[in-house]
């Protein structure tokens, strides 16, 4: 039930748009994941020829983090503003490697459990976290980012749920440097 329908989203009978990412690199950290949606997205959406297509953007991720040693656990969840996205996402990552740290892992796409913006926010509006670092929390969109659109993220749980985060890093993450 959750392995991606490709074909089902190509004939219009999906509307997931939730994805769960696996096989991260242990080292790859919130910061790179970001860059990397936002760095896909922006290829995506420079290649969109007709006016009707939606563009390809994002507006929740989270990357879960063993707070101890401070490395990723391996998988992320991103939700996609539409099931197109998702298709796209998909075939440009799953079943290939990880370029960065020399990984020999293979990342695989599946469909995540909870699905959609407002089932996440949600799910993770009472959630507990051991920290109170930004990097280690699920974040949320108020715009949906597109690339070339970088909204600052707002935290999607714990006590700072719904700050708008203003730090240094993730004003870094904003600008792309």
């Amino acid at each position: 039930q959750y392995v991606f329908d490709e074909m089902g989203v190509q004939l219009d009978r999906s509307n997931r748009t939730t994805l769960m990412i696996r096989n991260i690199p242990n080292k790859y950290s919130q910061r790179m994941l970001l860059l990397l949606l936002d760095e896909h997205c922006m290829v995506c959406n420079q290649d969109i020829t007709d006016l009707n297509e939606p563009q390809s953007a994002y507006d929740f991720v989270y990357l879960p983090i063993d707070f101890k040693n401070r490395c990723n656990l391996g998988y992320a969840f991103v939700n996609f503003t539409t099931a197109l996205a998702t298709l796209k996402f998909y075939k440009a990552f799953h079943g290939r490697p990880w370029e960065s740290f020399n990984s020999r892992k293979i990342c695989q796409i599946a469909y995540a459990r909870v699905q959609g913006r407002a089932a996440l926010e949600e799910h993770f509006r009472n959630s507990r976290f051991a920290c109170d670092t930004v990097e280690y929390l699920p974040l949320m969109f108020p715009l949906p980012r597109t690339g070339i659109e970088r909204p600052l993220p707002v935290v999607a749980a714990g006590h700072l749920l719904g700050r708008l985060q203003k730090n240094c890093r993730l004003e870094a993450m904003n600008t792309g440097t």
